[in-house]
């Protein structure tokens, strides 16, 4: 089952190491985790990245992020 983490930015944080904590048990026979950062890329990313999950992009300056209305 494909699953779609979408996340402000994977900076240095709580949430984010939190998430980077969460994928790195994640089952991977199971789940293909996908992680989409509204902000750039940082340490937390690359830290994703090295479990082999694909850590997206879309480089939004901070204050910019957009109401989600639909996915």
């Amino acid at each position: 089952m494909k699953i779609l983490y979408l996340t402000t930015g994977v900076s240095i944080g709580g949430a984010e190491l939190m998430l980077y904590h969460l994928l790195s048990k994640i089952n991977r026979n199971r789940f293909s985790p996908v992680v989409l950062s509204l902000m750039g890329r940082d340490t937390v990313g690359d830290r994703i990245e090295s479990l082999g999950i694909p850590v997206a992009h879309i480089g939004l300056e901070p204050g910019t992020v957009p109401t989600l209305k639909a996915l």
